[in-house]
C-alpha cells in the first residue's frame, strides 16, 4: 500500500526524502491516514452525540498544542515496547517477542508537515524502543535521523543468548556483551534518560545472571555523554544478580525486576 499523496509532495519540496520522513523503519507503508483504532472511532461518535457538541468542526490545528499533544499521545503511545519488524525473527527471540508491537495510528503523522513534526516528537519520546540485535540499533539510529534521535528517551535492551553461559559456553555471553558495549560506545543517542536491561529470560538462574564489567562501563559512558542536565539516569535491571547494581554510580535511580515471558 502506497503512502498518501502528501508524501510525494513533501519529497519534492524538501528535496531529500530522508529529511522528510524517517519512520519507514516502523513500516509506515502498511498504514493509511484512515487507520484509526475502533476504540477511538467509538469515542468520537459518542462525543458527537453529547449535548453541546459543536455543529461546526474545529480545525485540528486551531486546538491548543497541549490538547493536540494529548491526542497524539492517545494515538501513538503504546504500553509495550516498540519492536522493529526486522528484529521479530532474531535468532534468540521467543514467540512473545515475535508479536509485532508498533502504534496503530501512525497515519496521523502523514497529514501535513506541522502535524508530522509535532506527532513524531510524541511517537519517539513517549514510547520505549526494544532491541535484541545490537547492529539493528545502530541501523535504526541512522534511519530516523538526528532530529528524531534527539526525541528518544527510553531504550530496552534484551541480552538474548545468555542461557548458553550456564551450558558451558561462557564465550557467548562475553561476545554478546562486548558487541553491545561497542554499540553503546558508537551510539549517537544523547537524550536517553532511561535504559532497561533484560537478561536471559529463557533460562534465568534463581540468583539472576551476571553483567560483564565491560558492558557496565559502556552504559556509564553512554549516560555520561547524554544531555541529561540535572536529571539522574534511570536504569532497570531485569533478571540480573543483586550485585550488578553495585557496578553503577550510587546516585543513579536503579531498580531490579524479574522479567518472565
Amino acid at each position: 500500500m502506497d503512502l498518501p499523496n502528501y508524501t510525494h509532495k513533501m519529497r519534492a519540496r524538501l528535496g531529500r526524502p530522508r529529511d522528510y520522513w524517517r519512520i519507514n523503519t516502523l513500516h509506515l507503508r502498511s498504514t493509511t491516514t484512515h487507520s484509526i483504532p475502533t476504540q477511538i472511532k467509538s469515542h468520537m461518535q459518542s462525543a458527537h452525540n453529547q449535548p453541546g457538541h459543536a455543529d461546526r468542526p474545529i480545525p485540528f490545528l486551531d486546538l491548543p498544542i497541549e490538547l493536540r499533544n494529548q491526542i497524539y499521545e492517545y494515538a501513538l503511545h503504546i504500553e509495550k515496547p516498540v519492536k522493529l519488524p526486522r528484529e521479530l525473527y532474531h535468532a534468540f527471540t521467543t514467540a512473545a517477542d515475535r508479536q509485532r508491537t508498533i502504534p496503530k495510528a501512525l497515519g496521523i503523522c502523514l497529514v501535513n508537515k506541522q502535524i508530522h513534526e509535532e506527532s513524531t516528537y510524541i511517537l519517539y519520546s513517549k514510547n520505549v524502543f526494544a532491541f535484541f540485535d545490537s547492529k539493528a540499533m545502530l541501523q535504526f539510529e541512522r534511519s530516523i535521523g538526528s532530529r528524531n534521535r534527539s526525541h528518544i528517551r527510553c531504550l530496552q535492551i534484551k541480552l538474548r543468548g545468555l542461557q548458553f553461559c550456564s551450558t558451558g559456553v561462557p564465550s557467548v555471553i562475553k561476545n554478546l556483551s562486548l558487541r553491545w558495549a561497542d554499540v553503546l560506545s558508537r551510539s549517537q543517542l544523547q537524550d536517553v534518560a532511561k535504559m532497561i536491561f533484560v537478561g536471559n529470560v529463557l533460562h534465568v538462574p534463581s540468583t539472576g545472571v551476571e553483567l560483564l564489567p565491560e558492558l557496565a562501563v559502556a552504559v556509564i559512558d553512554f549516560f555520561a555523554r547524554s544531555n541529561l542536565d540535572e536529571r539522574v539516569p534511570a536504569l532497570t535491571l531485569a533478571n540480573f544478580t543483586a550485585e550488578t547494581e553495585k557496578m553503577f554510580p550510587a546516585h543513579w535511580s536503579i531498580s531490579q525486576e524479574r522479567y518472565d515471558e
